[in-house]
């Protein structure tokens, strides 16, 4: 099973990309979750000493932790987790 996080601290943009996901998804067979994530300290409160998530699809410019600093200290705990940048320009252009 394919697991998903969304981080990001609007939550249309969250909203969108797991419509997206799911739209994206749905006809392929594959299995997949996805959690919500409204701040990278949000994020990491909950996942840091859990299993890791296979894709991160991460927003940069976040209130109380940017993205950046997140994906470090994911890179820390999982390395081979893939973080995908620009998930407000996905909305616009659809995956």
């Amino acid at each position: 099973m394919l697991r998903i996080a969304i981080c990001d601290d609007e939550e249309y943009y969250r909203n969108k990309i797991h419509t997206l996901l799911d739209s994206w998804f749905a006809g392929r067979g594959m299995e997949y979750t996805v959690s919500l994530f409204s701040s990278g300290a949000d994020f990491l409160s909950e996942k840091e000493n859990a299993v890791g998530y296979d894709v991160v699809f991460m927003d940069i410019n976040m209130e109380e932790m940017d993205g950046i600093d997140t994906a470090k200290r994911i890179r820390q705990f999982h390395s081979d987790t893939c973080i995908c940048y620009g998930i407000h320009q996905l909305c616009v252009g659809g995956i």
